[in-house]
C-alpha cells in the first residue's frame, strides 16, 4: 500500500511539474496565441515568458509536422524589447523540435503589441 502511494504521489507530481497553465491573449486567422502564466518569472531587469502558438491545421516543414509554436522570450518591458531564446514545435502536445537560439543575447524591438499587452496584463511588477 505504502508503494502504492508512492507512486500515486509520484505521479501527481511530475505531472504538477509539466502541468501548462495557458491564457489565450489572441485568435487571428486560424492562429491562438497563448501565454503560459506559470512560466512568467522575473530574473534582474528582465522577465521570462513562454508564448504558443497554436495553429488551426498542421503546418509542414520538409518531414517536419506540427501545430503549435512556443517561443521562450526574455523581455525587457521598460523598453519594450524582447529576445526569444527557444523555440519549440509540437505536434498534438509532443515536442517534435527544439532550438536554442544560436544568437548573442540582444534584444530587439517588437511593436508587434505584444511586449505591451504581456507586461501590463499578465506580468505583476
Amino acid at each position: 500500500m505504502k508503494k502504492l502511494l508512492l507512486i500515486l504521489m509520484s505521479i501527481i507530481a511530475i505531472q504538477s511539474v509539466y502541468a501548462e497553465n495557458f491564457k489565450t491573449m489572441l485568435r487571428n486567422n486560424g492562429i491562438t496565441f497563448q501565454i503560459d502564466l506559470d512560466s512568467i518569472k522575473k530574473q534582474g531587469q528582465y522577465h521570462h515568458v513562454v508564448v504558443a502558438q497554436k495553429f488551426n491545421n498542421t503546418k509542414t516543414e520538409g518531414a517536419l509536422k506540427y501545430n503549435e509554436l512556443r517561443s521562450d522570450f526574455i523581455l525587457d518591458c521598460a523598453s519594450n524589447r524582447e529576445y526569444i531564446s527557444r523555440l519549440s514545435r509540437y505536434q498534438n502536445g509532443t515536442m517534435v523540435w527544439e532550438m536554442a537560439n544560436p544568437e548573442s543575447f540582444k534584444l530587439e524591438k517588437n511593436d508587434s503589441g505584444m511586449i505591451e499587452y504581456i507586461c501590463e496584463n499578465e506580468i505583476k511588477s
